[in-house]
């Protein structure tokens, strides 16, 4: 073994029991790995055809110069194998503490094995065959003490690292039933990461039009519940890169329009107004707003054509959907809720306090109202504290409150003279007597 650099090379040597218990040279090879990968090739550098059905020992170099033997065990295979006709492949390995094991793929059986990479035991087989697609293409990682296992099946096995019991199994189903071979999409594994494990639709020979709706899916690594899943958002490439996150941000290209897309917790803008005007005490004061999306993506003409004034933040439960409708042009969801807003307020004697809470619209929109509780200027302040989905912002205004004027009393009446209570009173009757002689005397000179 040579030491080149920040690389090994070293020699791997193989054997590889026959029925007749004849020990047969299988592979010698040449290999040159980073460190980082020396110890996970421990019984994983071969693809096991034909009769052989029982796993030999392996031998293998490690950092120490002189080479070490780390373990040389033999282990009887399952007595189906000695009819021959069975593929055996290196599936996954894990060096983390709570792994150390290497999983074996047989095609033909659609089970997986479990060996320990501290002793080179045979630790378990799958207790049920996984779907017959899974023959056709298959992908597993192991993290967590876990064995994730999927391919063109569509289903997502979980089983224990070192027991291979089945924890969980998770379906990607297909809502449009356009994928010809089953009622699943094709899943493989992305990433895993914080607890997370990340999966999206690929396919080496897609038909077009490509059929609708390829999920990207998160699952909780633990339990195999949804976190989210995107229909139709980013489908994955099978021939390029796939998707990959770094610093909580997932890059990937969507096969569906060929761009390449950042995904994860972004900016808000939120805004605030209030009456400009001198509010009276005692009367109710009305705040209102908007809290939108100001991730870059929101900046494109197509965008802010569409959204004129700002793309709304939404809730968590409905970003999935509504991403596809903001930058795929999928129908606007019925159903959208927007984002808790507080306001508070810092008052003339410099109390903080909440006012009101209430939740945006499908359009970003909210308002509050308030009566203050006593009169002078008030700093007044909503925030939205942020979310899974988007980091936190506020805005400020204020107000001013005065106290209402005091009422004008009405004027007193003048009270009545002696005059007007008794002369006025009676010259009225002595007109109204007058009047009514003077027409009886025209009626009797009318007679004449």
């Amino acid at each position: 073994m040579e030491l080149l650099g920040t690389r090994l090379v070293f020699l791997l040597f193989f054997q590889l029991s026959l029925s007749s218990g004849a020990l047969r040279d299988f592979d010698i090879r040449l290999v040159e790995l980073p460190w980082r990968f020396l110890q996970s090739q421990i019984l994983l550098m071969v693809q096991i055809q034909g009769e052989l059905y029982t796993l030999l020992p392996v031998t293998t170099s490690v950092r120490d110069p002189l080479g070490q033997k780390l373990f040389e065990k033999t282990w009887t295979a399952p007595s189906e194998w000695a009819s021959g006709g069975v593929s055996v492949s290196a599936n996954a390995r894990s060096l983390a503490e709570e792994d150390m094991v290497s999983v074996l793929w047989v095609k033909e059986t659609r089970m997986l094995y479990g060996f320990s990479l501290e002793t080179g035991d045979f630790l378990w087989a799958s207790a049920e065959p996984e779907d017959y697609l899974n023959i056709y293409g298959k992908d597993t990682k192991i993290a967590y003490g876990k064995v994730f296992s999927t391919g063109v099946s569509g289903i997502v096995y979980c089983y224990d690292a070192q027991s291979g019991d089945l924890l969980w199994t998770y379906y990607a189903s297909d809502p449009y039933t356009e994928i010809l071979w089953a009622n699943q999409w094709w899943m493989a594994v992305q990433f895993i990461a914080d607890g997370k494990l990340y999966l999206g639709h690929e396919e080496h020979s897609p038909i077009d039009p490509r059929p609708r709706g390829a999920p990207y899916v998160c699952l909780n690594a633990t339990t195999g519940e949804e976190i989210f899943r995107a229909d139709g958002l980013f489908r994955q490439n099978h021939w390029g890169g796939s998707s990959i996150m770094g610093d909580s941000i997932i890059a990937t290209m969507d096969a569906f329009d060929q761009r390449v897309y950042g995904i994860g917790k972004g900016p808000s803008a939120t805004t605030v107004s209030a009456p400009d005007d001198a509010q009276p005490f005692g009367t109710p004061v009305l705040v209102k707003g908007t809290v939108t999306d100001v991730s870059p993506g929101t900046e494109e003409y197509a965008l802010t054509a569409r959204f004129p004034s700002g793309v709304p933040a939404v809730s968590d439960a409905n970003m999935s959907a509504w991403m596809l409708y903001v930058y795929k042009q999928f129908e606007r969801p019925a159903d959208v809720v927007g984002v808790e807003v507080v306001v508070s307020v810092v008052d003339p004697n410099n109390n903080v306090y909440e006012v009101g809470r209430t939740t945006s619209d499908a359009s970003g929109f909210y308002l509050v109202s308030f009566a203050p509780e006593v009169p002078g200027d008030y700093n007044v302040v909503a925030s939205f504290a942020g979310s899974g989905g988007y980091y936190g912002s506020f805005a400020e205004t204020g107000i001013t409150v005065v106290e209402s004027p005091a009422a004008t009393p009405e004027p007193m009446p003048t009270p009545a003279s002696a005059a007007d209570l008794y002369l006025v009173p009676g010259i009225v009757g002595i007109i109204v007597a007058i009047a009514v002689v003077g027409a009886i005397l025209v009626l009797m000179l009318r007679k004449r």
